[in-house]
């Protein structure tokens, strides 16, 4: 089957990982992505998720950009430098008036503000499906 046309098959083999030092933004995150059948690995651990970024072949990484330890532009960075061809998506809570040039890396980025957790399969699916037809 093609991934691109057929959608319950694009959903149901997208591998996604989410990194946030937030529990409950893990949950809410994890809930809202499992009704559309996409169950995504969650980590809380900036390291743990560059690790598992560079050995699973994700097809979309979500960061969190406000975390104690690094911020998600700096995942990004790390990432793309890395050569990982993953769709990079940074979502925050909080607004960011300058983001630093690291930020550019993220393949999209959406304010919690803007975009509700509910809302971002549908962003985030749409986002891989162009990823996929443009290749």
């Amino acid at each position: 089957m093609n991934r691109i046309t057929n959608s319950v098959g694009l959903i149901k083999t997208m591998k996604m990982l989410i990194i946030d030092d937030d529990e409950s933004m893990l949950m809410m995150l994890k809930i809202a992505f499992r009704k559309y059948d996409i169950k995504p690995d969650l980590v809380k651990d900036v390291e743990e998720g560059i690790k598992l970024s560079l050995t699973n072949n994700y097809d979309v990484i979500i960061s969190d950009i406000n975390m104690p330890k690094t911020d998600g532009c700096s995942i990004a960075y790390e990432l793309k430098k890395k050569n990982i061809k993953s769709l990079i998506i940074g979502y925050t809570a909080y607004l960011i008036k300058q983001l630093p040039e690291e930020c550019d890396y993220f393949d999209k980025i959406y304010c919690k503000s803007d975009v509700y957790g509910h809302e971002l399969p549908k962003i985030v699916i749409k986002l891989y499906q162009d990823k996929l037809n443009n290749k």
